[in-house]
This record gives C-alpha cells, structure tokens and sequence, in this order.
C-alpha cells in the first residue's frame, strides 16, 4: 500500500497533510532525529519549510510479510 501526501516541515517535524492547498486538514507529523556529527542533517531538512508557504510531497507505504509470521519466526 502506498499513498502520497502534501507536507512541510516545521524543525525536526514532517507535518502531513490530507490536501495540497494551504489549509488542509493536519493527518499526522514525524519527528525524526538530527545528526550528532558531521553536517547535523534531520530527514525534516529535505521537505519544504512551513514557513515558505509551499507544499512539499512525500509517499508512505506499507508492507508485511503476511500472516502467521510470528509463529515462523
């Protein structure tokens, strides 16, 4: 299953949100860790910034290894 969504980011956060146009309704937010060394680099630095006013997309997807994989594992 795969789905794309509109998003900005706001710091270390990726706001989704269920339509392109400004206004859209807020369907989740990713907070993801920033770099310790080197260039400091957060997954939230290569999404459009709130701040602009733009819409950015990214897709999610799923996957699964199907039924009774616990017991196999």
């Amino acid at each position: 299953m795969v789905r794309f969504f509109a998003a900005q980011s706001q710091g270390e956060t990726i706001r989704l949100y269920s339509s392109p146009h400004q206004g859209g309704r807020e369907e989740g937010s990713f907070t993801f860790p920033r770099q310790t060394g080197r260039e400091l680099l957060c997954l939230s630095d290569f999404v459009s910034p709130k701040s602009l006013g733009r819409m950015y997309y990214v897709a999610l997807f799923v996957v699964t290894c199907g039924r009774d994989i616990r017991e196999l594992s």
